[in-house]
Parts: C-alpha cells; structure tokens; sequence
C-alpha cells in the first residue's frame, strides 16, 4: 500500500526528511509501479497491479477479487489446504540477532509479561517457519517505495485453509470460499497496517526526543526478539488485524455471518498454529475483552519504552507509570494509510 495520492507534495518531502534524519534510506529506493520488479528479502517479486483502491464497498472489492484471480477448486479442498502459508509481515529485511544483544532487563519484563498470558506446555505444536503472504516497508528505509505489500498467490492460499477449516470444523455454518478468502485479505491488511501504525508511534517519539528511535531502538527490539514469543509487534498486528478486518467489513456490510463465529474461525485456522510471536495474539483475543488486550498492549508499549531509553540514554525512564496510563495517549497508533489509500499486489 502507498501514500494516498491526495497528499501533498510537502507531506511526501517530510517523509523523505525523516527518512534523512533518524532512518537509513536504501539507496535503491524508488516509486514502485505495476509491471516491476521489488525484492524483498533476497527474493524477487512482480508487481502485478499497483494504486489499487482499498475496498471500502462491494464494488472495489470486485476490483480486489478480479486481480485475485480465480482459484483452483482442487487447491480449495486438497492438500494445499492444509498447509499454513503464514505470514510474515516483518517490516525489517535484515535481522542479524537474536536474543543476544536485548537488554536483560527486558528479557525479565518479557519473561514475567508471557507467563501471564501462556502455560509452559502450551501450543507446543506450533508451527514455527512462516511463509511471505504480505510486508510492510517503512518509509524510515524506504521513503518513495513504503507501504503494505500483498502476493496475491498467498492470499488466495490463507483463504483456502480458512476455508478448508471451517469445512472440517463448521464454525461458521455456510461459509463460502470467497468469504474465506476476504477474510484473508482483510486481516492480512490490518495487520500490515498495525506495523506501519507502530512506525509512527516510533516517529511521534523522535519528534520529541530528537533521537533514532524506530530503527535503533523498535528495528533492534524486534529483531532481537524476532522467532520468539516476545515479538510482541507481531502479536499486536495480528489483534488488530483480526479485530479491524471483522469491524470494516460488518460496517462496510462485506460479511453476512455472526460475528462471534467469525472470530472463533480466524483464531483457530489462523492464530492458533501461528508461528512465535504472531501465536501471543490467540491468548489476547481469548480473553474476549478488549480493554484486557488494550491493557496487554499497553504493558508492551511501556516495556519498549523502557527499552528504548535504556538503549539511548543507557538508564530507565525517569517516571514509571501504570500501562492504563497510556490510555490518555489516544493518538499513539494513528496512521497515514488509511480506507482512502490504494494497495500494491506481487506475484
């Protein structure tokens, strides 16, 4: 996904100077467009429509599903069905550590912070290597090409698996395929959507602090704790992601069926085998409250925070404060991308 093309020039010249100013802008960089190639990862991707609209009623969503493609029946019900595609979603290319350079004092606060929400012989059936189904770029790394980034070959896959699921199980009692596949697509944006949310929260503290806080501070926590249960940036964006996807699409009345089976059905086919990390948000969104998430989220942003000024100003915050406390802080994962904005696919 990219920039809404009603910014404007100077909002486009701020993100650059960010960029400058407390990012490492690839040198590569460049406005990707429908036709080219982007990498990621090491690996090369086609993009194969860009500046799509963000599906905000059943007619762009048309739009969405033609550039999906049909899909296969024999994928819908076979083996392919049974394999977790994943999703990675990292907003990092290049994470060289883990776990060995974080700061022991967060590895404690990690430690006590997993054990309230995990049982040591829990989901010890987890599936662990993840598969790119979509990926974010910041505009910290990448100021002309950011954005949310979706293959369109593993979209249609997540929503076979949801489907095949929900055929095994009868959660949602006449769930179509292309429901299914909504379902994937919607929560897979959201959760994209979350990582760029949490770049601007890191941005919103270097404007204050004057200080690299995303990428030397959000980029090292996450790839020091990445492959593991305290990567809690993954298990936020997939909360979000499952909460907005089934919220936009009962109010843009894309989705027909009760919501309560809906989530039961993204947490068990997708959550509930995810890899470590993404896996947290199934014990989140089973406490089926939302000011119990909304507390845990805050838990983490008080944790990074702390983590944050331990790494920049090598002490602690002057000031501990209550998680709730962050609840007055009610602007903290406003994003740029919003429903007026257009997605970029890759093959």
């Amino acid at each position: 996904m990219k920039s809404n093309p009603k910014y404007s020039k100077e909002r486009k010249d701020n993100i650059e100077e960010i960029s400058s100013a407390f990012g490492r802008p690839r040198k590569d960089d460049k406005k990707i467009k429908s036709g080219e190639n982007i990498f990621y990862k090491e690996k090369e991707y086609n993009v194969i429509a860009a500046d799509v609209p963000f599906p905000d009623n059943k007619e762009e969503l048309k739009k969405i599903e033609d550039i999906l493609g049909e899909f296969e029946k024999e994928d819908v019900n076979g083996d392919n069905a049974e394999i977790h595609p994943f999703f990675d979603a990292s907003p990092y290319e290049t994470c060289a550590t883990y776990l060995r350079n974080l700061l022991q004092e967060t590895k404690a606060k990690l430690k006590e912070y997993i054990l309230e929400l995990e049982a040591e012989d829990a989901f010890s059936d987890r599936l662990e290597k993840p598969n790119y189904i979509a990926f974010y770029r910041p505009f910290h790394f990448w100021p002309r090409s950011w954005g949310i980034y979706l293959n369109k070959r593993m979209i249609n896959s997540e929503g076979a698996r949801i489907y095949a699921y929900n055929n095994r199980n009868n959660i949602v009692p006449g769930l179509t395929f292309q429901d299914a596949r909504r379902l994937s697509f919607f929560h897979t944006y959201f959760h994209e959507m979350y990582h760029h949310k949490f770049e601007l929260l890191g941005t919103k503290f270097e404007m204050s602090l004057r200080k690299p806080v995303y990428t030397e501070c959000f980029h090292k926590f996450y790839c020091e704790t990445l492959d593991t249960d305290y990567c809690l940036e993954e298990a936020f964006a997939n909360v979000f992601g499952l909460n907005k996807a089934i919220k936009h699409m009962y109010d843009k009345q894309l989705l027909n069926y009760p919501k309560s089976e809906i989530k039961l059905l993204l947490r068990e086919a997708i959550l509930y085998n995810a890899p470590r990390g993404y896996r947290v948000a199934y014990e989140i969104t089973g406490l089926y409250d939302q000011d119990g998430e909304k507390y845990f989220e805050n838990q983490f942003l008080e944790i990074l925070l702390d983590f944050c000024h331990r790494t920049l100003f090598n002490n602690q915050p002057p000031v501990a404060v209550d998680p709730m406390t962050w609840d007055i802080f009610t602007y903290r994962l406003d994003p740029l991308i919003n429903s007026n904005n257009t997605v970029t696919f890759v093959l």
